[in-house]
């Protein structure tokens, strides 16, 4: 099941720890759980800023992409384990569902080929 990444400390050290990947609009930053009891446990955050449009576009982006992202955890057995911070660009407004979905399917691919 995937969860809510909420605490500030949490998206601090994916910033800074965590491994980039970019595909277009999207950005997604990983690393995997470090406490034993979130071993198994996915935990996810999105990054919108208000650059890429209205509070009611950037919540329809963020439904899309909390829609994505269970779609590939639970037709996925291999998806990595841990935080994942999802960040979003103003150039998303040109893109359609299919081609975020490409582009997050395309990210966490490279995720687990880069051996995570």
């Amino acid at each position: 099941m995937i969860k809510s990444l909420v605490k500030r400390k949490d998206f601090l050290v994916l910033q800074r720890d965590g491994q980039r990947v970019r595909r277009g609009p999207i950005q997604v930053q990983f690393l995997s759980s470090i406490k034993s009891e979130d071993v198994d446990s996915v935990f996810v955050g999105y990054a919108i800023s208000r650059n890429v449009g209205s509070a009611v576009f950037r919540n329809k982006i963020r439904r899309q992409l909390r829609e994505i992202m269970s779609q590939i955890y639970k037709s996925d057995a291999d998806f990595p384990k841990g935080n994942y911070l999802v960040r979003v660009f103003p150039n998303i407004k040109k893109k359609s569902f299919l081609e975020m979905n490409t582009a997050v399917n395309e990210v966490i691919n490279e995720l687990k080929k880069n051996g995570i």
